[in-house]
């Protein structure tokens, strides 16, 4: 398909963006969700495997709830990560639909 649109006259990034992109849309969404809900709940996993020597937002929100206590802080960065965890799913269940997704 990318030659195709070479050979009507667009050029590699015009062929990419109109062709390669939107066909890639719905595997690219489910690949980046099914890396970042684990990486984004599991707190327990980075204190049992790492002993929280790494920083992951599920410990960083816990902290603030828990040692810092700071309270506000904590539900600020939870209230915007279920917001980007429900774009992204939105986002995924659209293109499983089929219905094209304007990036």
């Amino acid at each position: 398909m990318i030659e195709a649109a070479q050979d009507l006259g667009a050029n590699t990034s015009k062929a990419f963006f109109r062709v390669m992109l939107p066909l890639t849309a719905p595997g690219l969404l489910a690949g980046s969700i099914l890396t970042f809900v684990p990486a984004v709940g599991s707190y327990i996993t980075v204190e049992l495997m790492g002993g929280g020597k790494t920083t992951m937002i599920g410990r960083v929100i816990a902290t603030q709830f828990g040692t810092a206590g700071n309270w506000p802080l904590g539900s600020a960065m939870s209230i915007v990560l279920m917001v980007i965890v429900t774009i992204a799913a939105l986002l995924y269940f659209r293109a499983g639909r089929g219905e094209r997704i304007a990036l």
